[in-house]
């Protein structure tokens, strides 16, 4: 079941902050902070939380019912016309079903048709991923990737999906 992030009355969100901690640990503890925000710019809880009430950026997770746990998190920014850039990472072992409930959640956006993508050629095995879950590769944009952690920049792979 996908749960958008977003503001409630009194100063409240859909997601306790308690949720979104949890999560973040989760994830740093899965080693996957660092590639997903390879950029540096999100490397803490307090930047983290910021980061999900960031104007201009849908963020949601997607909670497994059976499981009774989040599997996965995602958020649509720069939406502009029919594009927006689409970032995912599973939570934990990747669910099956996961991706494309996302994917159907997004198409409820009324003037998004594309999802772009950009991914730093180093990291193979979102690559691999990218091309399951639909996305058709464009190329690769030279130094595009600020790879903080590795203090070093990497091409940047260029990806679109289409949603129908």
């Amino acid at each position: 079941m996908v749960y958008p992030y977003v503001p409630l009355e009194d100063n409240k969100w859909s997601i306790s902050d308690e949720m979104l901690v949890w999560i973040w640990k989760q994830i740093e503890t899965e080693g996957k902070t660092e590639h997903l925000f390879y950029d540096g710019k999100i490397r803490d809880i307090a930047s983290w939380l910021l980061f999900w009430r960031t104007p201009g950026r849908y963020p949601l997770i997607v909670w497994d019912t059976q499981d009774k746990r989040v599997v996965h998190i995602g958020w649509l920014s720069e939406v502009d016309d029919i594009l927006a850039w689409a970032h995912h990472c599973a939570v934990g072992p990747y669910k099956r079903g996961a991706w494309e409930a996302v994917k159907e959640y997004w198409q409820q956006f009324p003037t998004v048709r594309l999802l772009m993508g950009k991914t730093p050629e180093t990291n193979e095995k979102a690559i691999k991923f990218l091309k399951l879950c639909g996305f058709n590769i464009v190329g690769t944009i030279p130094w595009i990737c600020n790879m903080f952690y590795e203090g070093k920049r990497v091409g940047g792979v260029i990806s679109y999906c289409e949603l129908q």
